[in-house]
């Protein structure tokens, strides 16, 4: 089976939306001196700043279950824990795609260090999880392996726990049929039971239909949302859509994979949204929520037309 990260188009443009986490009244965090923090729109839309100032995601760590991550980006040093890549079945889980390093970034870059961007979570740590090569090739039984791993890890250091999908089962198996794999199945009961958040990506097809459906209140299905904050055209929809986050012209983090160098670069799709919630979830669980207290909060608080969240208080 073919399984790529959930497609993106990469542009020069620069633009984002989304969620919209409205925090307590407190001087909000410094991330003005990052070079591209004006370009971050979906960054100020979804409220990071004030939301800083209630929690910044310290003591979580968000598994990016991907392609990798570039370890050697200036503006994700010391936000790194080791990972591992189940690829090459090895510790030095290198990002040889450049979608990992993306989703990495908006999550949880380094943030008010004169360098790049700002991030959701910018205390919040990041498990890279290599389970796709630099083809975009994997499969089930891979990301169940880096699923408990990731779990294993945040038990070890005794860290709260977010896993990041932001990919799109493709091929003759559908996501439905991927994600019931009983491996993987079994995997994310365990994360569950765990206490962990899972997010996970719908798709980009525009189709009535979702990669997967959750009914567990622990996991959250993530569509892309316009810069009007209504549904982006490329991002599916349907009754498995829980939320919107920003999903149009992304600006993060990136390795060029033509080059080999560590750059940033701006995409759209529902990979790029997943994120977004994956930050919010981690600001959450750091004031001492658990992954399903911290989805139900911003569940709670999403509109009636499935644009994105508008009030979330910590």
């Amino acid at each position: 089976m073919n399984l790529t990260p959930a497609s993106m188009e990469y542009v020069k443009k620069i633009s984002v939306v989304a969620i919209v986490l409205l925090m307590v009244a407190a001087p909000a965090f410094a991330a003005t001196n990052d070079p591209y923090f004006a370009r971050l729109w979906g960054l100020h839309r979804v409220g990071a700043e004030p939301a800083w100032a209630a929690s910044k995601g310290a003591g979580v760590m968000i598994a990016v279950i991907d392609t990798g991550v570039d370890t050697n980006h200036p503006d994700l040093q010391g936000k790194l824990l080791p990972g591992y890549d189940f690829v090459s079945n090895d510790a030095v889980p290198k990002d040889e795609e450049g979608h990992g390093t993306l989703v990495a970034g908006i999550a949880g870059a380094l943030t008010g260090n004169k360098v790049g961007i700002a991030s959701i979570a910018p205390d919040a740590k990041i498990l890279p999880v290599r389970v796709f090569d630099g083809t975009g090739n994997g499969n089930s039984n891979t990301v169940a392996d880096g699923v408990n791993y990731a779990i294993k890890e945040a038990g070890d250091r005794n860290m709260r726990l977010v896993l990041n999908f932001s990919f799109v089962p493709e091929g003759p198996t559908s996501g439905s049929s991927f994600f019931a794999d009983p491996k993987l199945e079994l995997a994310v009961r365990s994360a569950i039971n765990a206490g962990a958040a899972l997010v996970i990506a719908a798709g980009n097809s525009g189709a009535n239909q979702t990669a997967y459906d959750s009914t567990n209140a622990e996991i959250v299905v993530v569509g892309a949302s316009d810069k009007s904050d209504n549904r982006a055209s490329l991002s599916n929809y349907g009754a498995g859509l829980d939320i919107l986050a920003p999903g149009i012209d992304i600006t993060s983090t990136y390795w060029d994979k033509a080059t080999g160098n560590s750059v940033y670069a701006s995409a759209q799709g529902t990979s790029t949204s997943v994120p977004f919630v994956s930050g919010a979830a981690a600001l959450l669980m750091a004031k001492g929520m658990n992954g399903k207290a911290a989805l139900n909060k911003i569940l709670e608080h999403r509109v009636a037309t499935m644009t994105p969240v508008t009030a979330c208080s910590i």
